[in-house]
This record gives structure tokens, C-alpha cells and sequence, in this order.
């Protein structure tokens, strides 16, 4: 596989993958915003994104060198940052086995830095609790709902209201394809209106209807029945 090459200085807008990657950066940094957080990664980071994840990224001065290793459906790595022992090595065996090059990331990895200014803890609090009222965090810390609208959306690209309504599809999604809870009661669990407004979230997401990801589940596929 052939690293991608980030010019110095190079602003990414928010955009979304379709599937899950590893992005291991080989030389350079840079910021990146996102359904993640945001972090600053730097030679021998590796970012693990989940399908549907979206993000910005600034690039730094220097430019970057980035190796991006396509997931298999059925990973198990959680989406967050690592921290690769041998990021060579890993380059190494991507030209032959992705596998293998995948597993090297894995291996004996920790966790990097997250920033953390005021909105990356309303990030956090999103992604934790995507029913959060964005104007009583305001409240609670001290800021006007202009200035939190304002000021996110310059970090992640997106308003707090949209990145809440992702979070919320994206766990969403995660129960539909992982469980066999019927539509109308994840609808209910992620605090969805009702089973039409889970529909559309899903669809305006990834392009396919829950229907859609229920029957592709594999649990599903071994049971042969798929409740909706």
C-alpha cells in the first residue's frame, strides 16, 4: 500500500468514510476533529475510525506521510487513538498483508492525548449523552449559546445540534447491526421520536434504511429471521 502524502498546511474539511480505517501516520502531524474528539497525532499515532465516522483535519506545517489500512467488516478494534510500537514495521508488512500490518498496529498499543478545551468536553458529553440539552451545558459552563454554537462549530465543522443527532444514528446503528432489540425499541433506547425518525437518521447517515442494516446483520443472518 502507498502512504498518502498531506501538504504542509492542509485544511481537510469535515468529511465522512463509508468504512472503517486505521490512519497511521509515518512522518509529519497534524489536528484532527471528529467523531473521535480531537486529537494532535504524530509519527507512530494511529487513528482507528469506525464506518460512518467523520472529521476535519489541519495539517501541519511540516505536511504529513499517512498510511490509511482498510478495516474488515468484522473488526474488533475500538474507535480511538493508539500509539504504535514500531510504525515501520507496520509499513513494511502493509505492502504484503494488511492483516498482519493491521494486527502490528494492535499490538501492545496505548491510547494518545485527547485535547481538551471546552469543545472537546461538550464533544465528550455528546458523544456520551447525545439526549444532552446543548443550552443548559451552556449554562452549566458559563456560556452564551451563541458563543458554544459559534466556537464548535469552528473546531469540528459542524454545529452541536448535528454532531449530537450523529452520535446519536451512529449508536443507533451499532445496535441494529450488534442486537436483536426490534427497531421500535432502539428507536426508544436512543431517545428517537419513534421508529420513522430513527429511519431517517440511519438513511441520511449511511444511505441504507435500519431494515437494510438489520437484514445485512450477521446475527441475523445465522438466525434467518429478522424482526423489524
Amino acid at each position: 500500500m502507498t502512504p498518502q502524502r498531506l501538504q504542509p498546511r492542509l485544511v481537510m474539511p469535515r468529511h465522512r468514510h463509508a468504512h472503517g480505517y486505521i490512519a497511521l501516520v509515518l512522518s509529519g502531524g497534524y489536528v484532527e476533529a471528529g467523531d473521535l474528539g480531537r486529537w494532535h497525532v504524530a509519527p507512530g499515532d494511529a487513528l482507528v475510525h469506525g464506518p460512518f465516522d467523520a472529521h476535519l483535519d489541519h495539517v501541519g506545517s511540516t505536511g504529513a506521510r499517512v498510511l490509511n489500512l482498510p478495516l474488515p467488516l468484522d473488526h474488533t478494534l475500538p474507535a480511538t487513538a493508539l500509539r504504535v510500537c514500531d510504525a515501520d514495521a507496520v509499513a513494511r508488512s502493509a505492502v504484503h498483508d494488511v492483516a498482519e500490518a493491521i494486527a502490528l498496529c494492535s499490538a501492545g498499543a496505548v491510547a494518545t492525548p485527547l485535547l481538551d478545551d471546552w469543545p472537546d468536553q461538550l464533544a465528550a458529553a455528546l458523544r456520551a449523552q447525545p439526549d444532552l440539552r446543548i443550552d443548559r451545558w451552556a449554562a452549566c459552563n458559563g456560556l452564551a449559546p451563541a458563543t458554544v454554537s459559534r466556537g464548535f462549530r469552528g473546531v469540528f465543522g459542524v454545529s452541536p445540534a448535528r454532531y449530537r443527532a450523529e452520535a446519536r444514528a451512529r449508536i443507533a446503528l451499532c445496535m441494529i447491526r450488534g442486537s436483536r432489540e426490534p427497531l421500535v425499541a432502539v428507536a426508544h433506547d436512543c431517545g428517537f421520536a419513534d421508529q420513522a425518525h430513527l429511519s431517517r437518521a440511519i438513511s441520511t447517515l449511511t444511505g441504507s434504511t435500519p431494515g437494510a442494516w438489520r437484514r445485512a446483520s450477521s446475527l441475523f443472518k445465522t438466525s434467518g429471521t429478522a424482526r423489524t
